[in-house]
This record gives structure tokens, sequence and C-alpha cells, in this order.
């Protein structure tokens, strides 16, 4: 099964909102925004990030950002 991110803006966000509230209520590392406000500082191995530019949720791996699959983004 493959997952197609969201193409209208709006519920891109949404879904970005909603993931980082998931996030927060776990006690996970998240936020979320678009690939220009991607965090640079303060940054733990793990620490999940909902780019609204690319459309899901990305990770960081101690290097940079990478995707489910390990792909850097």
């Amino acid at each position: 099964m493959n997952f197609n991110p969201p193409t209208d803006p709006t519920i891109a966000r949404a879904l970005g909102t909603w993931y980082a509230a998931v996030g927060r209520a776990l006690n996970i590392l998240t936020s979320t925004g678009t690939t220009a406000q991607r965090p640079t500082k303060g940054l733990q191995v793990g620490h999940t990030y909902f780019d609204t530019t690319v459309g899901h949720a990305i990770w960081y791996d101690g290097s940079g950002w990478v995707d489910a699959a390990g792909v850097t983004v």
C-alpha cells in the first residue's frame, strides 16, 4: 500500500498540525513547517518534522533529514 501525500496545501497543513499535536501528546520530539523552516539547532537523533513542502514526515538521523525510506531529503 502506498501513501500519497495530500496535494491540497490546506489538507497538508492540517495533517502537519495534527501530526505535531499527536507527537507532543506522546512526548515525541516533533515539529512542522516548510522545508525552509526546518530546525537546525538543538536537534536530537529521531527528531520528527512534518515538512509541508514535501508533504510528509521526515526524521533527523544525526547528520541530516531522511524520509521513511532512509533517503536524504
